[in-house]
């Protein structure tokens, strides 16, 4: 899968040869790998490591010059990763660099960009690119509005507020440390106070940000349109100061990446990787025996986490030609040694071939043979060889292509059932939650007339009471690194599961839809224990979801499973992933069994799920012991 994706010009401003410096730092980058930089050759593949491979492909022809790809492939106990870097430097315009970084799970932001981004100016659609948060200033409010909705804008902006209480050294230090891992794909600022007070003044308190407040503005920003406020998400100062930063670290970066792996590549972008596919393809294989045999890999990188904001459009020209290549040390005497043998066997073998390429042409051929002859026996046989591997190369690239095709066949299949689950959910819940806030609505209003009717009667009607019916509604988390920390909202329900694996739940649900579907249970949840404290009369969690009392939060029933099957309760293999951790009080083994649960959605292996135990009866609450993906049962296994 894409594991990262960077796409920026950059501005070398002066002469300096960008092309060059690009390619010096990236060979720096294969030496802090640990990799033989130095046996890297233009044109070819070569063993860097016992565990890694580059390919550097550098045309000569025009419509190439000064545009370079290096490929480099390295192997690990987490799988293969792919690390693509294209750069290019045309004759008219600014230089660009793309990397892709291709693997199993999540990769870090690798050095190479931070160091691009330390040394060069660079920018995305004239965005600056930062590793670490600008500092805004009052001056630099409208510059900053203008860059928000700069049209083609691809990548995130990061935007924090502050106040006079708050200190902006260390706010803005924190607000980079959680920002870290977004390099290369999205610019960060801090507003200092006056700043803040400005920026709100002039975008409208929609798409505001508050003192110690840090939100997300997406492209194609439009702030004279008050529904696009909804779309740029925040996270409030309680949010952030009661949140794991490790997790709120990788929930920004994901953030980050989604919106940088779904834009568009321009079309001429397209098309040169395309004829890079190409040269790719038609390239001999070669390998080299690397001196950095051994050395561990690795793949999955941590980064460390000014004219101000606005770089000039591309487009400046810039007239530089022919590049030279990186200068590699001569060889070694023993090199030049192994070289001279080399040499040696292959005038041996040519020997061997052209006797025996002779012999064939005067057997077959009725007389003695000549020189032309035997060479165009040679040639035609070369062109032969030649054609076979390549046509092998073709065939491999073939499968390798037809493979992609058939996972993004089977993928786009998945997503369309998805959505078409979706679309029912949809529906489901609509007509659910309509039918349910009808019978609330019907509840209340008889309530209303029957106290009415007792008023006019002369009876003594607490008016406060009825007031209360309506609870004050709860914050719904952004996303689940916010929900494991907003429990103490919820008095009656206790969360026993582990954290991390609910967090985890962030890296499918980008737009937080499934954490607002298990807060909407988690009330239902908590309201149900609360009504059971209060004294009301309900047989359980089923019952309460159907028939809720007035002012009581409910969910879809339907979503609602009481138990597990028989044949999950009864095997060890699914029962003890259901076995979670209760307090001591409720179970002295400080474990029990949670078979009912709730269906938060359909989403293939993961379809997360939320098991909780009913200890009402025994404790006043409600055990949460799991929030996470779909446990293992006899259809998963």
């Amino acid at each position: 899968m894409l594991s990262y994706r960077t796409l920026f010009s950059i501005n070398p401003g002066s002469d300096a040869d960008v092309l060059q410096g690009v390619l010096e730092k990236t060979f720096d980058w294969f030496r802090e790998k640990g990799l033989d930089s130095d046996s890297v050759a233009a044109n070819q593949e070569v063993e860097v490591a016992n565990h890694a491979k580059v390919k550097w492909i550098a045309p000569d022809s025009a419509d190439f010059a000064d545009t370079h790809r290096l490929i480099l492939t390295e192997q690990s106990p987490m799988g293969e990763w792919v690390s693509t870097i294209t750069v290019r430097q045309p004759i008219e315009g600014r230089p660009w660099f793309w990397m892709d970084v291709e693997g199993q799970e999540w990769a870090g932001a690798p050095r190479l960009v931070r160091s691009l981004i330390e040394d060069y100016a660079c920018s995305d659609r004239g965005v600056k690119l930062t590793n670490r948060p600008v500092v805004v200033r009052a001056q630099q409010v409208d510059q900053l509005i203008q860059l928000l909705g700069r049209n083609g804008r691809r990548t995130l902006s990061f935007i924090a507020g502050s106040s006079a209480d708050l200190p902006m050294k260390q706010w803005t230090e924190f607000v980079g440390n959680i920002l870290k891992q977004t390099t290369g794909q999205a610019s960060a600022y801090v507003l200092d106070p006056v700043a803040t007070t400005m920026f709100n003044q002039r975008v409208g308190m929609e798409f505001g940000v508050r003192p110690g407040m840090l939100r997300t503005y997406l492209p194609d920003l439009d702030i004279n349109d008050p529904q696009d406020s909804a779309r740029h998400r925040f996270l409030t100062s309680e949010s952030i100061a009661s949140q794991n930063v490790g997790r709120l670290r990788k929930t920004m970066s994901y953030k980050a990446r989604e919106v940088a792996q779904t834009a568009l590549l321009d079309d001429s972008v397209r098309q040169l990787d395309r004829r890079f596919d190409e040269l790719e393809l038609r390239m001999v294989p070669t390998t080299h025996n690397s001196a950095s045999e051994g050395i561990a890999a690795k793949p999955s990188e941590e980064v460390e986490g000014t004219a101000l904001l606005l770089e000039g459009e591309p487009g400046v020209p810039n007239s530089r030609a022919n590049t030279p290549m990186i200068d590699f040390p001569a060889p070694s005497p023993s090199e030049k040694f192994a070289g001279t043998k080399a040499s040696g066997d292959a005038v041996g073998e040519q020997a061997e071939t052209y006797l025996a390429l002779r012999g064939l042409v005067e057997e077959y051929g009725g007389g003695e043979s000549s020189l032309a002859g035997v060479e165009t026996i040679r040639g035609l046989l070369e062109a032969g060889l030649s054609a076979e591997a390549l046509s092998t190369r073709l065939l491999a690239k073939i499968d390798q292509k037809s493979a992609a095709l058939d996972a993004a066949a089977v993928e786009q299949a998945r997503l369309r059932h998805l959505i078409d689950d979706l679309e029912l959910d949809a529906w489901d819940t609509w007509e659910q939650l309509e039918a349910q806030s009808a019978r609330t609505r019907s509840a209340q209003d008889a309530e209303l007339k029957l106290r009415g009717m007792l008023a006019k009667a002369g009876g003594d009607v607490d008016w406060a009471e009825l007031d209360d019916l309506t609870q004050a509604e709860l914050s719904v988390p952004e996303n689940f690194n916010s929900l494991v920390e907003s429990f103490a909202e919820l008095p009656y329900v206790i969360y026993t599961g582990d954290k991390d694996i609910t967090a985890g739940l962030d890296d499918h649900d980008a737009v937080g839809r499934w954490c607002g579907m298990t807060w909407s249970i988690l009330v239902a949840l908590n309201d149900y224990a609360r009504f059971k404290a209060e004294g009301a009369e309900i047989p359980g969690v089923q019952a309460y979801l159907e028939s809720p009392p007035p002012g009581g939060h409910t969910y879809l029933p339907a979503r609602h499973a009481r138990d597990e099957s028989e044949s999950v309760k009864n095997n060890p293999s699914f029962a003890a992933p259901r076995t979670l951790v209760v307090p001591t009080k409720i179970d002295p083994t400080g474990t029990a069994f949670m078979g009912a649960h709730f269906r938060i959605a359909k989403h293939g292996l993961v379809s997360p799920r939320l098991h909780y135990l009913d200890a009402t009866a025994v404790a006043g609450k409600i055990i949460v012991g799991y929030i996470g993906p779909h446990l293992p049962n006899t259809q998963t296994n």
